[in-house]
């Protein structure tokens, strides 16, 4: 089993909101983290947050949980964004850096990982797998997402044959890893009008580009 996703879990209604506008951090960690990273053979890990005193290690069918110690909301509210982004991927580092400790692994992967997610600067931009071209080949209609502060956003890029972007539309600000599953699953050109559509076969968005096409 691969390591493949990780969450922070709490039961304040307050930190909830917090985290939801900096899961960027776990995103951004996410994707820097090696492909195919056998740790443990975990494939998930939970972080939970709950003002626990000791850290707690535990591990069932693949799924590890990890108390987080010493976590105090109020002090994390009075920090800037920045300090809040630095916070939160040192405690997405620390369960990791435990485990590693306690089964003698060696922690390099993950902090290199960790190194990059901070020189980031907690802005990641990379395309959706759904980008297509047309069947002219002329343009070809780039799906990016946006991991940064405040949620992900996406954007739609119309590059031509030299990778010139001809086009740049916003459509979705400040959405969450959900939105982007379920709102943009797959992507088709029918004739000149390019369509996304949903999980469950509802069009996302359609456009007609003709005028791009020649």
């Amino acid at each position: 089993m691969y390591l493949r996703d990780l969450s922070i879990r709490c039961s304040e209604i307050e930190l909830k909101d917090y985290l939801k506008s900096i899961n960027h951090v776990v995103e951004i960690f996410l994707y820097y983290l090696p492909k195919k990273y056998n740790f443990c053979g975990l494939g998930k890990v939970n972080i939970s947050l709950a003002g626990f005193k000791n850290n707690f290690y535990a591990e069932c069918f693949g799924i590890a949980e990890y108390c987080y110690p010493d976590f105090e909301l109020k002090k994390f509210q009075a920090l800037s964004l920045r300090e809040q982004e630095v916070e939160i991927l040192n405690i997405i580092t620390s369960p990791f850096l435990f485990i590693a400790k306690q089964f003698h692994i060696d922690p390099s992967p993950l902090l290199e990982t960790s190194r990059k997610t901070l020189e980031s600067n907690f802005y990641l931009k990379i395309p959706l797998k759904i980008s297509k071209c047309h069947g002219s080949r002329f343009i070809k209609a780039n799906l990016m997402v946006i991991h940064k502060s405040g949620g992900e956003d996406i954007d739609l890029e119309l590059t031509n044959k030299s990778q010139t972007v001809v086009l740049r539309e916003n459509l979705l600000s400040g959405g969450h890893f959900w939105n982007i599953y379920y709102g943009y699953s797959k992507s088709k050109w029918q004739g000149n009008t390019f369509q996304i559509f949903e999980k469950d076969g509802k069009i996302t968005y359609e456009k007609d580009f003709s005028k791009y096409i020649n």
